[in-house]
């Protein structure tokens, strides 16, 4: 049954708030885990944790990382108060990947890049090694193949860009789950990238956390104030051209 994740503060000094609305009824349920069980062929039953939501996380300035006074700081500093149970592995989709075809990154671990500029020294000091996970790569090719994706690249070299490793770096700090990363293509449609969410939903069946990682638009010096000059005043189109040099 269709669901909406709402999160929400009633207060810059309060602890999040989870609340699971139901889109038929509007009950509420705060189960976000559920654990189901499966026959492995062999009559003998093993429990799999099945992750029920997926996730959007707005990771805002990179400085997130490090500024405890910023209220998404505490949520994400909390979240497994939110999403209790472990995931077998992560897929995350960050809006700093831009691709012309859908591509995986298949590392054994990863890189902590620093796709951003005229931030604080200590956010360049910041590792986020986590694991990689090639399977689940591997996996995510497989069914975007299967459902027509005709071409979908892998990355050998590629790390987890800021936001990836942003916001897991709060919400899983130990750095000892398995991610993947999965581009955007943001020349490709809303439609494009609404059968590739289609195409990986079961995935979720497996224990893979999903997590979108961006913002309602990432144009940040077309909504900064005019003539001034900000950490945050880039556009993705200068970080995607960045990480090409």
């Amino acid at each position: 049954m269709n669901k909406i994740f709402r999160l929400c503060y009633t207060s810059s000094n309060s602890t999040p708030k989870k609340e699971i609305m139901n889109k038929e009824s509007g009950d509420s349920n705060d189960t976000t885990i559920e654990e189901v069980e499966e026959n492995n062929g062999n009559n003998n039953v093993m429990g799999l944790m099945r992750m029920r939501e997926t996730f959007y996380i707005s990771h805002g300035s990179p400085e997130l990382a490090i500024d405890e006074s910023i209220p998404a700081w505490r949520f994400l500093k909390s979240w497994k108060e939110v999403c209790p149970q472990t995931p077998s592995s992560i897929l995350i989709i960050s809006g700093h990947w831009d691709t012309d075809v859908p591509t995986v990154n298949i590392v054994d671990r990863h890189e902590t890049i620093y796709d951003f500029y005229g931030f604080p020294r200590a956010m360049y000091k910041i590792k986020y090694p986590a694991p990689g996970a090639p399977e689940l790569a591997k996996r995510v090719k497989e069914l975007l193949t299967s459902a027509g994706f005709s071409r979908v690249k892998e990355d050998r070299r590629r790390g987890l860009d800021h936001g990836a490793w942003v916001p897991l770096f709060l919400m899983y700090p130990e750095a000892d789950i398995p991610v993947c990363q999965l581009s955007v293509s943001t020349g490709r449609g809303a439609t494009y990238h609404y059968n590739m969410g289609k195409a990986l939903a079961s995935l979720k069946d497996e224990g893979v956390l999903i997590i979108g990682s961006g913002s309602a638009t990432h144009n940040l010096r077309a909504i900064a104030p005019r003539n001034t000059t900000s950490s945050l005043g880039f556009s993705i189109h200068v970080l995607v051209e960045n990480l090409s040099s």
